[in-house]
């Protein structure tokens, strides 16, 4: 039996999943419970929230939805494989295989054009991973599809290559699998290995396919689908008005028959109502529990919330009720990431003051590009320990957790790995060389932690060290073989130095004489991680099978960071990163570049993302994730840009799909519509939406996301604002720009509340005006400068120009004869000229020797 229970509430369908579970148990301790949940994020929340209700939560399972279909197949075939061997990732390897002997048929010319010149293989594999996107679309919302070229239909390069793919797997690809299972649970005989209980939480969207796997499967066993609807009114036809006007040019005379009701319900739900559709598409028996909860119109959200569950349509101007900007739903607009970060950090803590009963674990935070905002919260966010000892004057700490970073934005230890795999590539310049010491395991490792790195730099400064190993290095990059200016040279210098000390050049050596006593044991340790370095260069060019860049990558981290793992386990994410490519390019028989490897790796280190940490305590910080119907007491969203939210979508030139669109089929920018519209509902007080909207260095005015735009028109049309002026709208009443600065006295009124003292300071500096009879700092001067001399007076355009780029600068060079130089990195290219210093002290070297009668040395 299919048991639809549908809440506007998630809290309502949770609710209802915990009493069904507590009152009907499985009829075995022994059994585990299997609920389907559509992201990590939904399956840690639905974990903790029934261990609060039922006391405890053990012997569940939250397998994702595309886990739990192939688990039924597993379940009910004996020949299937742990897992799809045509999902996305291994399919681009199998196709990668594939390609080289495909290419010479007429039927891929297109392809082989595309690959000309491919060298490294990288070309190939980036091919492959969009064609097996494609086709995994394909399994999933064209089936039919792919029955036909299975059938030997078709005679494209997408019919070839597809049979090819599935010529050594029989019927183990997701169609024919799903075809199976739908013909052992239709046969009327007994089926052992079944579930008893299936429950899918909160799911929103599912592909054709496995809508008619939970249908079939609801005939043996009991299915709970656990929908949240915006509404308890059939919604599944309405258009937004963009569609209303379309189909009003193409058809008027029918332009009665659609209804658009609310509107916002219907631009921002229409993956909702594909899901709707495919429910309702075959007559099945079915039990239907309804559990809405009718928002309260309290506040401004609440009776948004009431305008979309009553499906209310947009009012005529006489008829708009009233509103005012209550707090419930707010828009902030800031001039960078960063103040978007302190801007939200302050509201939160007026948040969290105002309202006692409010905790930091009520608070989700969303943002579309978690990965660019990271440093900025991290920033703000973090404990303020610049004073310790003064706790009064600390910025007030909100705890906080952060999830769906990438291991490589997390640590520079990801970044240094993916350096080393970049080593056949480097010019083994001075800053590509010392950054290796930033990760504090490599640096303890070769014994150069602590301030080992101060010497060093002082040396190979002294050195004149540039780039380069050797003039053989120089050679293979087609430049002249000099040993100038290279590791080699200094190396000889550094040592000779040791050895002799500052004495005069010996065997063409001009020794460098600073290293003494016991930090040639620090030299000595540097020399060997530059050796190692140089080994692991030569190596890494030697192209390996995925099973053999396994062996040697273990043996590269075991080289530069030795057995011992770190405490957060990035090393063994690279480890299982290595080994999920040895196991996927398995069938790949040929070998594989250094650049194809790294490239892989990149990637896959670059999204792998560490989910344990949802919900571990404090205000929660994650991705904008399709999927999310999260209820929290206060939701905030940053980085509603116009550009960032909601996604673009860029199909491939050859995705058939995109020729021929079908409601359900999956689109970012509908994705993330469904997204916002289940944002708006689950919250409960608070709903904010933070953009950057201000350049930081024109001040001029950046257009937010195209849904905030549409929020915002609805709350105008819909909405007057009470006791305001003719024309006043709420959209404007409900954003609220900040000031650049984080001083701005602004900041510190009563209309705009900050809590951090350092940056009041500064504000009260801004606003209190020095005392006059104060007197000044003893050092400072007080006298008047004279008046500039005459020359000065007259201005090139050079001056006039460096004047405006920077005047502080210009008056102290020019009238203070100041110059005040920050400390230069050491620059990689190698000198062609001395510079004024290097001039002055070999002319007076010059000098000394010849008045002591010497002939000039080459030192």
């Amino acid at each position: 039996m299919l048991t639809i229970i549908r809440s506007n509430a998630v809290e309502a369908l949770l609710s209802q999943l915990a009493g069904r579970l507590s009152v009907a148990p499985l009829s075995s301790p022994l059994m585990r419970e299997l609920i389907v949940v559509p992201s990590p994020a939904m399956a840690r929340w639905v974990n903790l929230q029934l261990a609060q209700r039922l006391g405890v939560s053990a012997a569940v399972d939250y397998p994702l939805p595309a886990s739990f279909v192939w688990s039924v197949g597993r379940s009910l075939l004996e020949d299937l494989p742990e897992s799809d061997p045509l999902a996305a990732d291994p399919m681009a390897w199998r196709i990668f295989g594939l390609l080289p002997g495909m290419l010479a048929s007429e039927a891929l010319e297109t392809l082989r054009l595309y690959l000309q010149g491919d060298g490294d293989g990288r070309k190939r594999l980036q091919l492959a991973s969009r064609i097996a996107e494609v086709f995994e679309r394909y399994q999933l919302y064209r089936p039919k599809l792919i029955r036909r070229w299975q059938a030997g239909e078709g005679g494209d390069w997408q019919a070839l290559l597809w049979r090819a793919l599935a010529a050594g797997l029989k019927d183990k690809h997701r169609v024919a699998v799903i075809d199976r299972v739908l013909g052992v649970i239709r046969d009327p005989g007994p089926i052992p290995g079944l579930h008893e209980r299936i429950s899918l939480f909160a799911v929103s969207s599912l592909p054709p396919l496995f809508v008619q796997v939970i249908q079939a499967l609801s005939s043996r066993v009991a299915v709970d689908l656990y929908l949240h609807a915006p509404t308890e009114a059939f919604w599944s036809d309405l258009i937004s008005q963009k569609d209303l006007a379309r189909k009003r040019l193409a058809k008027p005379e029918e332009a009665e028959l659609w209804e658009v009701g609310n509107s916002l319900l219907a631009s921002w739900g229409r993956q909702g109502q594909a899901l709707q559709d495919l429910l309702l598409e075959q007559e099945l028996p079915l039990e239907e529990v309804d559990a809405f909860r009718e928002p309260t119109a309290e506040t401004l959200l609440g009776r948004l919330q009431r305008d979309i569950f009553e499906l209310r349509p947009m009012a005529t101007p006489e008829s708009r009720e009233e509103a005012r900007a209550d707090g419930s739903l707010q828009v902030h607009v800031c001039h960078s990431p960063l103040r978007e970060c302190q801007v939200l950090h302050d509201q939160l803590l007026g948040m969290l003051e105002s309202e006692p009963d409010l905790r930091p674990e009520d608070i989700l935070v969303m943002v579309p590009e978690i990965g660019g905002y990271a440093p900025y919260i991290e920033a703000v966010f973090d404990r303020d320990r610049a004073r310790d000892g003064d706790r009064d004057a600390q910025r007030p700490f909100i705890p906080w957790n952060l999830s769906d970073i990438g291991v490589a934005d997390e640590h520079p230890l990801v970044l240094v790995f993916l350096a080393l795999l970049d080593l056949p590539d480097s010019r083994f310049t001075y800053s590509q060389v010392l950054p290796f010491l930033d990760a504090p395991e490599l640096a303890e490792h070769f014994g150069l932690g602590g301030d080992a790195l101060v010497p060093i730099k002082a040396w190979l400064g002294d050195a004149n060290l540039r780039w380069g190993c050797d003039p053989e290095h120089k050679g293979r990059l087609g430049l002249p073989e000099i040993e100038d200016n290279t590791w080699a040279q200094a190396e000889k210098r550094l040592f000779a130095g040791y050895a002799l000390g500052e004495s005069e050049p010996f065997a063409d050596i001009v020794p460098v004489g600073r290293v003494e006593g016991a930090q040639a044991e620090i030299l000595g340790r540097f020399w060997r991680l530059l050796s190692k370095l140089t080994e692991a260069a030569r190596r890494l060019v030697e192209p390996r099978t995925a099973r053999g860049w396994q062996d040697y990558i273990g043996a590269l981290l075991l080289d530069f960071f030795g057995e011992r793992d770190d405490a957060d386990g990035r090393l063994q994410t690279i480890r299982d990163a290595v080994a999920e490519l040895s196991k996927q390019a398995s069938g790949v028989e040929e070998p594989l570049s250094i650049g194809l490897v790294r490239a892989w790796l990149q990637r896959r280190l670059g999204s792998a993302s560490r989910h344990g940490r949802y919900f571990s305590g404090g205000v929660t910080f994650c991705g904008m994730r399709p999927m999310r119907s999260l209820p929290f007491q206060v939701i905030c969203v940053l980085g509603m840009h116009e550009r960032a939210f909601p996604r673009r979508d860029r199909p491939a030139d050859f995705d058939l799909t995109r020729r021929d669109w079908r409601p359900g089929d999956p689109r970012p920018g509908d994705e993330d519509r469904f997204l916002l519209l289940e944002t708006l509902l689950c919250a409960r007080r608070r709903l904010y939406l933070g953009y950057v909207g201000r350049d930081v260095r024109a001040n001029t005015e950046r257009e937010p996301s195209v849904l905030v735009r549409e929020l915002l028109e609805y709350l105008d049309q819909q909405y007057r604002v009470a006791d305001g002026k003719d024309g006043n709208k709420l959209s404007k009443e409900l954003t609220r720009e900040h000031p650049m600065q984080p001083f701005s006295p602004k900041n510190f009124s009563c209309n705009g509340p900050s809590y951090d003292a350092d940056w009041c300071e500064v504000a009260q500096a801004m606003l209190e005006p020095p005392d006059a009879e104060e007197a000044p700092p003893p050092s400072w001067p007080t006298w008047r400068l004279p008046d500039a001399p005459e020359p000065m007076r007259e201005l090139t355009l050079t001056q006039l120009e460096r004047f405006l780029c920077h005047p502080v600068r210009y008056f102290v060079n020019t009238r203070l004869r100041l110059y005040l130089r920050e400390e230069e990195v050491a620059p990689d290219a190698e000198p062609f000229a001395l510079d004024g210093l290097q001039g002055y002290v070999l002319r007076q070297r010059l000098v000394q020797e010849r008045l002591a009668g010497r002939t000039p040395s080459a030192r």
